[in-house]
């Protein structure tokens, strides 16, 4: 009886020992959730998120934060402003020092990134794609890249993103299939761009944090059809993929002037024009109908002096 009473005692020690030596483990995880610290390796105050938060203001937390570790198999999206607004960035692996990826003392809000299971959707917002969200049902602005921060769905236009408390934020976007969209980099739909399909960083395409109004386009025919209006413009823009500085055209142009040879892409919003390497319409010529994001290939990369519709 002493000996069943002596064993059973050991395996009760061994149990115990196990529990603190797993509590111990999973401390050094940072635990269930996103541990963060205010000081670099770990070190300093710090706190432990089990849950979102959008403000970390009333924890003392607010732009302190420079480590942090999720626990194992966890991923938590954390951002520069609060309700998830502003630039956004996901971690599932523990960082000792927040510099090296320029966000130290920026976090002020945190959340959790939850996976969906095989054959389910997550809600917008978090990151993914059109594999693991559900379809857009209006033009969606992210304030982050990868879809994630504080969202604004759109299904009809906005002259003025700043009545809705949304100008120059948007990083990424979504775009319901079979819509295409007009993004302007002004207010009043000035300067604008068209957009088609999802863009997880609107970086590629000069439009990051830089667009003030939007409106859906009208359906019709073809690559070519017309503003509202009977419209027809032409973006010229300085680098290829359509970034860098631009040129917005309304009407025929036969000298390009302080935008001569500068194209090295082009949007084609409406009808169909012709491009030349020379003033007044001389020289190379070319006619497209469609966007071209690299002028190379019509061998008018840096070339373009004048351009007219047809």
């Amino acid at each position: 009886m002493r000996g069943r009473l002596t064993l059973t005692l050991s395996l009760l020690t061994l149990a115990v020992t196990a529990a603190f030596a797993v509590a111990s483990l999973d401390a050094q995880r940072g635990g269930i959730g996103l541990t963060v610290w205010t000081d670099s390796d770990f070190k300093g105050a710090n706190h432990t998120f089990l849950d979102d938060t959008p403000d970390l203001g009333p924890i003392g937390m607010a732009r302190r934060i420079s480590s942090l570790r999720p626990s194992l198999g966890e991923t938590w999206e954390v951002c520069s402003e609060v309700n998830y607004g502003g630039r956004c960035r996901v971690f599932s692996n523990a960082l000792s020092n927040l510099n090296d990826v320029s966000w130290n003392d920026i976090i002020m809000s945190v959340k959790r990134v939850r996976r969906p299971a095989p054959g389910s959707s997550i809600p917008g917002g978090a990151p993914g794609g059109r594999g693991t969200l559900p379809p857009a049902r209006g033009l969606e602005l992210y304030a982050g890249v990868d879809y994630s921060g504080q969202r604004l769905t759109l299904t009809d236009e906005t002259p003025d993103f700043r009545r809705r408390e949304y100008n120059d934020r948007a990083m990424s976007l979504r775009v319901p299939r079979n819509e295409t969209w007009e993004l302007c980099i002004n207010i009043g739909f000035d300067d604008c761009r068209l957009v088609s399909e999802d863009v997880p960083d609107l970086a590629t395409i000069g439009l990051s944090r830089n667009i003030s109004s939007a409106r859906l386009r009208p359906t019709g025919r073809g690559r070519g059809f017309p503003f509202p209006g009977g419209r027809q413009r032409l973006v010229l823009y300085e680098r290829v993929n359509f970034t860098g500085r631009s040129l917005t055209l309304d009407d025929d142009e036969p000298n390009l002037r302080f935008f001569s040879n500068d194209a090295g892409s082009v949007q084609v919003q409406g009808g169909r024009w012709e491009l030349c390497d020379q003033p007044r319409y001389g020289g190379r010529c070319a006619t497209i109908t469609g966007s071209e994001r690299d002028l190379r290939r019509l061998g008018l990369r840096d070339r373009v002096s004048s351009a007219r519709r047809q």
